[in-house]
């Protein structure tokens, strides 16, 4: 089983992936976009949208979610799945930004160490 490339998968492969920085900047740079096209004074006009409610949120990512299997289920088109995907955890991070972000809780032996899920309370 796969978890994630600090876990079981092979070292070799490993330097094929991004870290988890260059993640987090891509997570980044959506959620600046999401920001300018949202954000009128940013965009130079008024976009007429507002705040998302949380099943908004979760619709957007839904759309996505489904553009994201169409996309890695069809020839290459402009837009990737990752593309798809990078949007959804936008969509996500802003949803959690808004309306909450609650921790996980990590097992205390579990801590600071890679967690399958079926070690997951």
């Amino acid at each position: 089983m796969l978890r994630g490339r600090r876990g079981t998968w092979s070292s070799r492969y490993a330097s094929s992936f991004p870290s988890r920085n260059e993640v987090y900047a891509a997570v980044d740079s959506e959620r600046e976009y999401q920001e300018y096209v949202v954000e009128p004074s940013l965009a130079g006009q008024d976009q007429g949208l507002t705040e998302h409610t949380k099943g908004d949120e979760l619709v957007l990512m839904k759309v996505y979610l489904d553009k994201a299997m169409s996309a890695a289920a069809s020839r290459p088109t402009k837009e990737t799945a990752l593309d798809f995907v990078r949007k959804i955890v936008g969509v996500g991070v802003r949803c959690m930004e808004n309306h909450g972000a609650p921790p996980r809780m990590v097992p205390r032996e579990a801590q600071g160490q890679d967690v399958q899920p079926d070690q997951e309370r």
